[in-house]
């Protein structure tokens, strides 16, 4: 975003600074290790037809990650939405599932 000019100039160090922070948080420091195959916002069709589009899925052998990415507070409906991603990448085959919620805010991540 910063090479194509989509960030200002006096935001590029915060900016910086920000993303440092969301990937050097120990909970989630192994996501953006190299190995994973990911998908960002990459549509997933539910068993009942429901169209699904979680923030990232990340793919290893057999198993799958997926994680929301929130700005607001914590909140049930996350993690009911959260469950749904859970259940259909279930239901296409991983062996194993794993699910988070990142609170970017709050440098939170909850395992759901």
């Amino acid at each position: 975003m910063i090479t194509k000019g989509y960030v200002p100039n006096n935001q590029q160090e915060t900016l910086k600074g920000l993303i440092q922070k969301i990937i050097e948080n120990p909970a989630a420091k192994a996501w953006f290790e190299p190995g994973w195959q990911v998908k960002n916002e990459a549509e997933i069709i539910s068993k009942s037809g429901e169209i699904l589009r979680p923030d990232r899925v990340m793919i290893q052998n057999q198993k799958a990650v997926v994680v929301d990415y929130k700005t607001g507070k914590v909140n049930d409906r996350y993690r009911s939405q959260l469950r749904k991603y859970i259940r259909a990448l279930e239901e296409m085959g991983y062996q194993s599932v794993e699910g988070y919620l990142y609170y970017l805010n709050q440098g939170l991540v909850e395992q759901v």
